[in-house]
């Protein structure tokens, strides 16, 4: 388990794991989230066994974000969408550009993989 920090509240990530970017479009088209960017690095967080209730008690009795599964994956040029085609099929993902606790996130897993972190906003 990852944690760390982000302002009063305490960031716990129970598992970070690398994957393609074009595999984090296809969960983000189907789980409906919106990978997000930041620095060339592609985020995307899931929750799939802890529900809202669970992760939204948590949150407002102990100031603690909880993020199941942190899956990330490297991208270096911005794009609004990700777009995915497997044969006949084309998904597209928006991509958004990271802020708030996913910006902190994402500067935590450049730390953790040996990347600069970004100098602007």
């Amino acid at each position: 388990m990852h944690e760390f920090t982000w302002g009063e509240f305490k960031v716990k990530v129970f598992s970070i794991e690398k994957r393609s970017v074009e595999d984090l479009g296809f969960c983000a088209y189907l789980s409906k989230k919106n990978p997000l960017w930041l620095d060339g690095l592609v985020i995307c967080a899931c929750c799939d066994i802890l529900d809202a209730r669970t992760i939204s008690r948590v949150f407002l009795k102990d100031k603690v974000i909880l993020m199941e599964q942190v899956c990330y994956a490297f991208k270096p040029k911005y794009e609004r969408v990700i777009k995915i085609r497997d044969g006949e099929v084309v998904l597209n993902a928006p991509l958004i550009k990271a802020y708030g606790v996913f910006k902190a996130l994402g500067e935590q897993l450049m730390e953790m993989i040996g990347k600069k972190k970004p100098e602007s906003t």
